[in-house]
């Protein structure tokens, strides 16, 4: 089992925001988006504080994921994935649009 946070990374995009986990102190997991599709996910209504997340890349694959369900346990079973994740632990990467807006100019 992999000691250090980012000894796991699988995917190519870093996305917009980063995910992090309690266990029990934030640790950065992943990167992925935001998408706004409506309150259901996995057959269940997801909270107010809930937000539905794309992975698009994995830091730390063996970690349990926040809300997992039958088709996802783990961080590394996330990736391409829409899965619900605590909003407070979804931030913005700022490092991404710091390169974005690099790129633009």
């Amino acid at each position: 089992m992999p000691t250090e946070q980012h000894d796991e990374h699988v995917g190519n995009d870093v996305g917009d925001y980063a995910l992090y986990v309690e266990d029990p102190h934030k640790r950065l997991v992943a990167y992925g988006r935001i998408h706004e599709l409506g309150s259901n996910i996995h057959h269940r209504k997801m909270k107010d504080d809930e937000a539905r997340v794309s992975v698009e890349r994995v830091m730390v694959a063996y970690v349990v994921v926040p809300f997992p369900t039958e088709e996802v346990e783990k961080v590394g079973e996330a990736l391409n994935q829409f899965i619900s994740w605590p909003r407070r632990l979804v931030v913005e990467n700022v490092k991404h649009v710091q390169i974005l807006i690099f790129r633009f100019f």
